[in-house]
């Protein structure tokens, strides 16, 4: 396996790569991706087709998802060129979201990513964002005793947005969403993390998907 000091990171919600394949690979080519972070695949264990058909282009692909009834969606990916030293590490499961944690080795050390998809209470999965954090710090303590600099990449469906927003005029909902965003954010301040995206991830100006680093990281 080769080892070497910089890559280029791609995280994306792709709503299903069933028939996307050919058009996420092309994109990674051109950008010259080399782990890409891929966050509702859609994809079920018996789906080995789409995973081969990946690993035609070169790639290694990681993949893991909650088999929800009457659920089609969800579903992480971590898609990463061949000559990189990419470690899957087992976690437990959480109800509310799907991730994969894995260890990448560098010329500079080892560097650990989590890649996480949670999706929104619906009536089919009613898991609230006050569960989710509870399962969000459990995943934390899990990984603490051999956190490496640590990366979490994904779509976490919280209005980070609002997090500044004035509390006059808002709606409950909207309110509820406020609290929501802080309860997230004071987990990230009390375990040394630090969410970078600042500007909407959503057609609709919402701020959804995160790029948390671990403060031991040197971003350059």
């Amino acid at each position: 396996m080769h080892s070497k000091s910089s890559f280029r990171v791609l995280s994306l919600n792709a709503r299903s790569i069933r028939q996307k394949i050919a058009d996420l690979m092309y994109q990674i080519d051109c950008h010259q991706i080399d782990l890409a972070f891929i966050q509702e695949t859609w994809l079920a264990k018996s789906d080995g087709f789409y995973i081969n058909s990946i690993k035609d282009y070169g790639f290694n692909v990681l993949h893991s998802r909650n088999e929800r009834e009457n659920d089609k969606g969800g579903g992480v990916a971590v898609i990463y060129k061949e000559n990189l030293d990419v470690t899957n590490i087992k976690l437990k499961s959480y109800n509310s979201f799907d991730h994969i944690y894995c260890n990448l080795k560098t010329n500079n050390g080892i560097l650990s990513f989590i890649n996480i998809y949670r999706p929104g209470y619906s009536e089919k999965l009613q898991f609230n964002t006050s569960y989710f954090c509870d399962e969000f710090k459990d995943l934390l303590t899990e990984i603490m005793p051999e956190r490496h600099s640590c990366f979490i990449l994904g779509d976490l469906n919280i209005h980070q947005e609002l997090l500044k927003a004035k509390k006059d005029h808002m709606t409950p909902d909207i309110l509820q969403k406020h609290k929501d965003a802080i309860k997230f954010q004071n987990i990230l301040t009390d375990n040394d993390f630090i969410q970078l995206i600042k500007e909407p991830t959503h057609k609709a100006n919402g701020t959804l998907d995160v790029l948390i680093h671990s403060l031991s990281v040197n971003i350059i």
